[in-house]
This record gives C-alpha cells, structure tokens and sequence, in this order.
C-alpha cells in the first residue's frame, strides 16, 4: 500500500481516479483514513500498490493499441493513395503508347498521302483536306503527348521522393 498524506497530492489522486473512470478505466482501490493523532486538517490516503500497477498496465495498453491502429490506418492510407497514382500511372502510360501510335499512323498516313499524285481537282481538294485534318491531328497528337510525358515525369518525381522519405523513415 502507498500512503499519501499531502492534501494537495490527496486532492491530485482523486483527479486521476475520476479520469481514468471518464475514460474507461477501473479505478485505482483506495481508502481514507483520518491522521494519527486525529487532526481535523489532516487525512491519509491509503493507495492499493496492485491497483495501482494494473491501472498502468491497463492505460499502456490502450495507447499501444490505439498507437496500433493509428499505424495501421496511416499505412492503409498510403497504401491506398499509391495504389491510386500507380493505376493513374498506368493510365497515363497507357493513354502515351496509344496517343503515340495514332500519331506514328498519322504520320504514315501524311506521308504517303502527299507521295501520290491528286487524279482530279476534287480529289485533290479532298485529299488535301484530308492532309491538313491529318496535320492538325498530328499536332494534337503531339502536343498531348508531351503534356503527358510531363505529367509521367512529375509523377515519376514525386513517387521517388516519396519512396525516398519512406526510407529515411525507416
């Protein structure tokens, strides 16, 4: 048993009781007796050390359990938001490979498009509005292209920095 006799610690102690039943926890068993010789001012408090020790036990488990779940939440989060950038990754990816086919398409197109003669003048208009569709095509082919692969390098950037600080992290 621990013995307090201070009354401003007797008055803490009692604090720290009612917190702990607010927040759940079993209380720690005490009793209060009056001072030998009796003073009026003057009380002990009798403190069970057992009580007192599973108290602990019981408040340090907790916080290692919500420390536990605290991990586990901020390691699902960022395993969602990398699972989210990959797939957005993969996209980009996939939208430059196809943005670049068309482009090599349009390229061969033009090519050998402008190699043949026109047969007659309407022909040759539609064929020329053809080639300057084709061309403009190509530039936006071209232009999204690069947005895209500056899109895939900020990405890449900011994935190695962030794979960086994990590591550092750890």
């Amino acid at each position: 048993n621990i013995t307090v006799e201070d009354i401003s610690q007797i008055s803490e102690f009692e604090q720290l009781n009612e917190q702990l039943r607010r927040h759940g926890f079993h209380t720690i068993p005490h009793r209060l007796e009056a001072s030998q010789p009796p003073v009026a001012s003057r009380a002990r408090l009798v403190a069970d050390v057992r009580g007192l020790w599973v108290a602990c036990g019981e408040v340090l488990s907790a916080y290692n359990e919500r420390g536990r779940r605290l991990r586990d939440a901020l390691l699902a989060e960022r395993s969602e938001e990398r699972r989210v950038r990959d797939g957005r990754i993969r996209a980009l990816l996939q939208e430059n490979t196809r943005l670049q086919a068309e482009l090599r398409s349009c390229r061969g197109s033009s090519a050998s498009e402008v190699g043949s003669p026109p047969r007659s003048s309407s022909v040759g208009r539609k064929m020329e509005r053809e080639l300057s569709d084709l061309a403009l095509r190509t530039k936006t082919a071209e232009a999204t292209a690069r947005q895209r692969e500056r899109e895939l390098e900020r990405l890449r950037s900011r994935l190695e920095h962030l794979v960086a600080e994990a590591a550092r992290r750890q």
